[in-house]
């Protein structure tokens, strides 16, 4: 199995790769093409990008990872946030996901940064396997917006009990 890793910083993002991209994603989250198309300008700075898995010349993976402000406690910085983790169906069960999680783990380490990311409670043990763990806070906000859902994290000591965390986006 031919594995080639492709980054792609969001500002030089191409109709083609925008094709790709879209297509992993409808194969996950329904929405017309031009609804993606909008998210992805909406949501992702220049500065942010793009990681695809090809495997054997078959684009099979694909996630954003963006620069999010993060505020715990009072104490600010800026982490690595995966979204939109998806893997093409005919090559889920492969060990995909997880191969491109860990090269999102390979770059936040090389980069000394930390990694967030935002999950439904189903996806906890797959990021666990990945060496992500699950913040427990008692508030949480993206924007201005409250948070309710699981947040996890990578590469970062957290101090606890965890008062309050602030994200300033979503991603």
């Amino acid at each position: 199995m031919n594995e080639e890793f492709i980054i792609i910083d969001h500002s030089n993002l191409t109709d083609e790769y925008l094709d790709i991209i879209i297509n992993l994603k409808k194969q996950h989250w329904n929405h017309p093409y031009d609804s993606q198309k909008k998210w992805i300008y909406d949501n992702l700075c220049p500065d942010d990008f793009h990681l695809l898995l090809k495997i054997d010349g078959v684009y099979a993976a694909y996630m954003s990872i963006c620069n999010i402000d993060v505020t715990i406690d009072g104490n600010s910085f800026v982490a690595k946030g995966l979204g939109n983790v998806c893997v093409d169906l005919t090559f889920q069960k492969k060990g995909l996901g997880k191969r491109i999680v860990e090269k999102a783990n390979e770059i936040i380490t090389r980069d000394e940064d930390a990694g967030i990311l935002l999950c439904h409670s189903h996806l906890v043990p797959f990021y666990q396997r990945c060496g992500w763990f699950d913040v427990q806070y008692k508030s949480a906000y993206i924007g201005d917006n409250k948070y309710d859902d699981i947040v996890m994290m990578y590469n970062l000591n957290v101090k606890y009990p965890i008062v309050k965390m602030t994200l300033n986006r979503s991603f």
